[in-house]
């Protein structure tokens, strides 16, 4: 039955899925025929991933691979990134880099085998990708949707060994995602989710603590990627900042930010307009770091003198600054 089934896939939608409305069809409402080996279903969905099919077709055969053996499923996934032509240049390489992102930021956080781990870490540390990824913008979604991906799994996980391993792994596939996503970022692209989002999600107020890192503080785990947000971001990561709770940061944590916005803060005031934005996000970034009672005096005194320097241009810094120095006499600073 599953034979004749697979014969008359191939007879209305094509060996290479050329009639893409019924290649979906059978894609989606057609379950376990796909993983039958004996009826050729198996070698066909391998086949039509790999080289043929596209749209809402290629979207849905992503439920299929968690049927396959961990590395099949990285090669294949792999093979429809990286091979020339074979996404569409309009929204399919964007909406799939996507898709392909997301899988690989849960295999790469839950697998003990590196495979997946491997493949990202030679995408970000190369100068030039080939196939979808070659895009920059295509590059950029692929970058934003993995590092969403990967605090989302850890938002997620409960307690147990196997959980503690993955958030082990969580910070350094962050901080290799970051480290691509700093050198292709773009203010001009809106689309993206920006990895500073993904970088202080765990910061947040509103972030649920189930599973702690192994340093025992999200801050202190995230101590060296949280500067970079500040020094290195593009707008959207500078947006970001808002959702930080800056009352959570441990003392040294809010001492290197607070040095990287003091120094990123300088920079964009001598080459933006006084009334761009950014400039607001890093008042505010300043005046709630400099209000928070486990700042060291030196470091509060340090953004106490950048709020006024700014206040010189933006009246939003004086009114920043007034807070903040009210705050440090009733500290006794």
């Amino acid at each position: 039955m599953r034979r004749r089934i697979v014969a008359e896939i191939v007879a209305a939608a094509g060996e290479r899925a050329e009639r893409e409305e019924h290649a979906w069809r059978a894609l989606h409402f057609i379950g376990a025929t796909w993983l039958d080996v004996e009826s050729g279903g198996r070698a066909l969905f391998g086949s039509w991933f790999r080289d043929y099919v596209h749209g809402d077709g290629l979207q849905t055969s992503l439920r299929f691979l968690r049927f396959f053996e961990g590395r099949d499923r990285v090669c294949l996934l792999r093979h429809v990134l990286e091979n020339d032509g074979r996404l569409r240049p309009n929204g399919e390489a964007m909406a799939f880099a996507n898709s392909g992102a997301r899988c690989f930021g849960v295999w790469s956080i839950w697998w003990d085998e590196s495979d997946a781990r491997d493949v990202v870490q030679q995408w970000c540390e190369a100068n030039e990708r080939s196939g979808a990824l070659a895009d920059a913008n295509v590059w950029r979604r692929f970058l934003s949707g993995f590092a969403w991906s990967l605090q989302n799994e850890v938002h997620r996980v409960a307690p147990g060994p196997r959980s503690n391993r993955a958030v082990a792994r969580f910070v350094p596939l962050l901080s290799l995602a970051w480290s691509a996503w700093s050198r292709v970022v773009d203010d001009a692209n809106e689309g993206d989710i920006a990895v500073g989002w993904s970088v202080t999600r765990p910061l947040s107020r509103r972030y649920a603590r189930r599973v702690m890192p192994p340093e025992g503080e999200w801050s202190v785990s995230l101590r060296s990627l949280l500067p970079r947000v500040i020094a290195e971001g593009g707008r959207n990561d500078i947006a970001a900042l808002q959702q930080v709770d800056w009352s959570c940061i441990d003392s040294e944590t809010l001492g290197m930010a607070a040095e990287a916005a003091i120094g990123r803060a300088d920079r964009e005031i001598a080459t933006r307009p006084p009334g761009d934005w950014i400039i607001e996000s890093f008042i505010d970034t300043l005046g709630g770091i400099g209000t928070t009672a486990t700042l060291a005096q030196a470091h509060a005194h340090r953004v106490l003198a950048c709020l006024h320097r700014l206040g010189r241009s933006v009246t939003q810094a004086t009114t920043a600054a007034a807070i903040v120095e009210r705050n440090l006499r009733e500290r006794g600073l």
